[in-house]
C-alpha cells in the first residue's frame, strides 16, 4: 500500500499464497484478494491490510477475476474447477461464506472463464470464457444468455457500459465486439 502524497510504503502483508485478483470496497474500507496457491479469497482491511476473513472455493481454485457489488455485499468470484472445467462462485462479502457456485460440465463446461463484470441495475453478471460470453443472474447464477465468439482470453478483455447494458469484447483475430444481450 503506497502513500499517495509522497509514494512511501504506508503497509505491505505478507500471504501464504501468490495474490492474483484485486477488488476494492471503498464504502467498507475491505480488499478482497484472490490466491492463486490454495484457491481462497481473502477479505482484508484496505488501510491496515489486517485478515478480515477467508473463503475456499473448492476445485482447483486459482481466481482469476473479481467482481463486487458493494451494495448487496456480494462478490463475484472466476476460478478453475479443473484444467477442463472453469466456474464461477457467488461470496457474501460481508461474513466470508460461499454462497452458490456455477460448476462447469460437460454441456457448459466454462472452459477458459477468466473474467467477469457485473451490471447491477440489471442485476446480470457477465462471464467471459474462451468460446464467448454468457450472461448470468446476479443473484442465481442461472445463464440468461450467450454470445459465442472466439474470445481473446487475457485480463481486462471484456469491458461493460452499465448506463447503456454494452459489453465490448477483443476477440481472437485482432476483433472487437460489442453486445447487448437480451432482457
Amino acid at each position: 500500500m503506497l502513500d499517495s502524497a509522497s509514494y512511501g510504503i504506508l503497509a505491505t502483508c505478507a500471504l501464504p499464497a501468490a495474490p492474483h485478483a484485486l477488488a476494492l470496497d471503498p464504502l467498507r474500507r475491505r480488499l478482497y484478494v484472490g490466491q492463486m496457491g490454495n484457491g481462497k479469497v481473502l477479505a482484508l482491511d484496505a488501510d491496515h491490510l489486517d485478515l478480515l476473513g477467508e473463503v475456499a472455493l473448492g476445485g482447483l481454485g486459482y481466481p482469476l477475476d473479481l467482481a463486487l457489488d458493494g451494495e448487496a455485499g456480494r462478490l463475484y468470484v472466476v476460478h478453475a474447477l479443473s484444467p477442463k472445467y472453469g466456474a464461477i462462485s457467488l461470496v457474501d462479502a460481508t461474513h466470508m461464506t460461499l454462497l452458490r457456485t456455477l460448476w462447469g460440465n460437460r454441456e457448459q463446461p466454462l472452459f477458459g472463464a477468466d473474467t467477469v463484470r457485473l451490471d447491477a441495475k440489471r442485476g446480470l453478471v457477465y462471464l467471459g470464457q474462451a468460446d464467448g460470453v454468457l450472461t448470468l443472474g446476479a443473484s442465481d447464477l442461472a445463464v440468461r444468455d450467450s454470445l459465442p465468439i472466439s474470445r481473446l482470453g487475457l485480463p481486462g478483455t471484456l469491458a461493460l457500459d452499465p448506463l447503456e447494458g454494452t459489453a465490448y469484447m477483443v476477440g481472437d483475430g485482432a476483433r472487437l465486439w460489442s453486445w447487448q444481450p437480451a432482457d
